[in-house]
């Protein structure tokens, strides 16, 4: 009786003598395989998301994601995208010039770059719900800055069209500021007041608070590094026009 391991080696034996004798076609026929099952790496898509495909169905942080998606308005994936500006020299971006520069970048941004997928344009506004207006005060602050009026340049947030804006930590930074105050002392003897509009500035504040005691008011001088987010929002199944729109194609 032979023993089982013969049918084993016999096997192995005539594998191993057709791999040598035809080594050629042998290597020739396994890469064509490979090449042919490579195809479908062309379209892979790998899945890995923990809160999707690791969890059970009835997990409560399912629900939780979905609760929260509903609340922001979310209505696919989420690429934000920031966009850095400083001046050429390093300065002050509240000149004139750098100011309006940074204005119309934002606005071109916003409004000039369009993108195309199956015959449909798409622009900034399409894929930005609901985080289209993260700039709107940052622009409003470009706008309506005039160094003789110091309500329009208060530090962290600046007073536009009623409205109190934060404008510190968000968009500008590399700022200096400048302190001031109307308080009176013990003496009755104000601190010194450098310009007539921020004299102005004091008065209304304290007419507004019925009270003669004004806290120091921070007033922005100057900023040398501005950051625009842009926070771009598509379908799962439209998730190039992202990248299309962030190379400007």
């Amino acid at each position: 009786m032979r023993h089982p391991t013969l049918l084993f080696e016999r096997g192995f034996y005539l594998l191993g003598y057709q791999i040598g004798r035809n080594f050629l076609q042998i290597i020739f026929t396994v890469i064509l395989v490979t090449i042919i099952a490579s195809i479908g790496l062309l379209r892979f898509e790998e899945v890995n998301n923990v809160r999707t495909e690791y969890s059970p169905l009835n997990a409560p942080s399912k629900k939780e994601y979905k609760i929260a998606k509903y609340f922001l308005k979310q209505n696919g994936t989420l690429d934000p995208c920031y966009i850095m500006s400083r001046a050429r020299d390093g300065g002050n971006l509240l000149r004139t010039e750098h100011r309006w520069l940074l204005y119309n970048l934002t606005r071109a941004l916003q409004q000039e770059i369009h993108i195309e997928k199956n015959g449909r344009v798409y622009g900034y506004r399409d894929i930005c719900e609901p985080y289209c207006e993260l700039n709107t005060a940052f622009l409003a602050f470009l706008k309506v800055y005039d160094p003789e009026q110091p309500l329009t340049y208060t530090y962290p947030a600046v007073e536009l069209f009623g409205t109190r804006a934060f404008i510190g930590g968000n968009n500008i930074y590399g700022v200096s500021l400048k302190n001031f105050t109307g308080n009176e002392d013990i003496k009755n003897e104000k601190t010194e007041i450098p310009t007539q509009e921020e004299q102005t500035l004091l008065l209304a504040l304290q007419r507004k608070s019925g009270t003669k005691k004004v806290p120091t008011i921070k007033l922005l001088e100057t900023f040398n590094t501005a950051i625009m987010p842009f926070f771009l929002v598509a379908n799962y199944e439209d998730k190039d026009l992202l990248v299309k729109w962030q190379n400007g194609e």
